[in-house]
């Protein structure tokens, strides 16, 4: 969304060229200063989907480094005004990291951030893809519901990620 011109073009070209209906399109974003507000602007009917990963700025800012620029406070406000010009709700997605992102406290943690900011949010989570090489690691199918239920006690309307057979993934560059 860095360039809003271009971007509405395609949103237009799906919606009208491709027939795409605009409630069927998700517009995903790590979250980029000052747009999710533009966005609003023009009252799309398209569901907003933040890479959200984490209940806090700081465990944010490790998992997705681009977070320092755009502190999760903004991320909240901008996407709470995003729900009441919309209409539409907004997808939390949040990747389960074992170990880093997965404690009950941090689904705790996750159940007071979006219920400070009202209604009009939901959590998608995400089990990790393991790939070879990298430092994470996955969650086994009784923690993912575990943090799946902590969330659903604190009534955050969760969708979990259906996981399927996983296939082998090979970091870029091997």
């Amino acid at each position: 969304m860095l360039n809003m011109k271009e971007f509405l073009e395609a949103h237009h070209c799906l919606n009208q060229d491709v027939g795409i209906g605009q409630r069927m399109i998700t517009i995903s974003t790590v979250g980029v200063p000052n747009t999710i507000r533009r966005l609003a602007s023009y009252k799309l009917q398209s569901t907003l989907a933040i890479s959200l990963h984490a209940p806090n700025q700081k465990l944010r800012e490790k998992i997705v480094p681009s977070a320092k620029s755009y502190p999760l406070e903004a991320i909240m406000e901008d996407c709470k005004h995003y729900f009441l010009e919309t209409g539409r709700r907004v997808s939390f997605e949040y990747t389960l990291l074992a170990g880093v992102n997965d404690t009950a406290e941090h689904a705790i943690d996750l159940g007071k951030l979006i219920h400070k900011w009202g209604p009009g949010y939901h959590v998608n989570l995400i089990p990790f893809n393991p790939v070879q090489g990298s430092e994470y690691q996955r969650l086994s199918k009784k923690s993912i519901l575990g943090f799946s239920t902590a969330l659903e006690s604190r009534k955050i309307t969760v969708i979990v990620r259906k996981q399927g057979d996983l296939m082998q993934v090979q970091p870029v560059g091997n």
